[in-house]
């Protein structure tokens, strides 16, 4: 099996092109080495010269944020992008298999919990609407052109790498601080996932689902609250601090998320890495960017 990772830089795709190396041959591709020319017809040409049996697509802008304060910029990375890929693998290598990494932000602020495939979609950042949006094109190739597609709705992935989000924020000002002013109450709650299982979710997609264009929910199905993590975390990296919540939302963060994952696990996946052991070797990690 010939595996192309679009994105292989960033947090997941260097974890994923590590773990797909040992079921086959694996070609790492940076978006970002595409962006000095025509990247359309760059993208072109590499589908054309690969001719992969699978595109796992981890490219993207993931900072929400961002997306409001520079929206177009976000609408390149995370849809025009998506768009091209496809485009190229329809010209180009039709037989090539394409999952899409989506996030769970096309969701929204759910009415009800957990949270399945079938639930309203509804965004409430750009970045939200950009996912969702890429998400379109994948079914949009699928029925009308024929290409195997699937969109991966990921929810909070985290583990030894990821430099933002909130446990890299945490650890910046567990290191710079006496206190740790967060976002929000801490009663907030996510659906956190290890990236050693999202690796191992990807796979279950890779092996066993249908690619008819359809969306699968990628987490552990177990929702926690942020002050708990939290206080994980500060426990694993030492000292007396303590998180204090500011109470101030920020634009674009569901109060609650927790992933109806059905679907997945009727695909083989098993979630193995408990919240402790994840959040230890997050630490461990966090411990020696000092």
């Amino acid at each position: 099996m010939k595996t192309l990772i679009v994105g292989a830089r960033g947090f997941i795709g260097s974890h994923l092109t590590e773990y797909m190396a040992n079921f086959g041959e694996v070609i790492a591709v940076s978006l970002s080495s595409l962006q000095g020319g025509d990247r359309k017809q760059q993208l072109t040409q590499l589908f054309a010269s690969i001719q992969p049996d699978i595109c796992v697509n981890c490219s993207g802008a993931a900072h929400v944020p961002s997306s409001f304060s520079n929206p177009l910029n976000d609408f390149e990375m995370n849809t025009a992008s998506v768009y091209q890929m496809l485009a190229a693998i329809r010209q180009e290598s039709p037989g090539t298999r394409f999952v899409h990494l989506s996030s769970a932000a096309v969701y929204g602020s759910p009415v009800t919990l957990p949270i399945s495939e079938s639930a309203p979609l509804n965004p409430v950042s750009p970045y939200g609407y950009h996912k969702l949006a890429a998400e379109q094109f994948c079914q949009e190739f699928s029925s009308i052109y024929g290409i195997k597609t699937v969109s991966l709705r990921i929810f909070s992935a985290y583990g030894p790498g990821l430099r933002k989000q909130l446990l890299w924020d945490t650890y910046c000002k567990w290191r710079d601080s006496t206190e740790v002013k967060l976002f929000g109450t801490g009663d907030e709650t996510r659906d956190f996932i290890f990236i050693d299982d999202v690796c191992e979710a990807i796979r279950a997609v890779v092996e066993r689902a249908g690619f008819g264009g359809e969306s699968i929910n990628i987490a552990s199905g177990t929702a926690i609250s942020i002050r708990e993590i939290v206080t994980l975390l500060l426990k694993e990296l030492g000292g007396a601090h303590q998180a204090n919540f500011v109470g101030q939302k920020r634009e674009g963060d569901p109060d609650s998320w927790c992933a109806n994952i059905t679907t997945l696990k009727a695909l083989g996946f098993e979630n193995r890495t408990s919240l402790i052991d994840g959040i230890k070797a997050t630490a461990q990690w966090l411990k020696e960017q000092e």
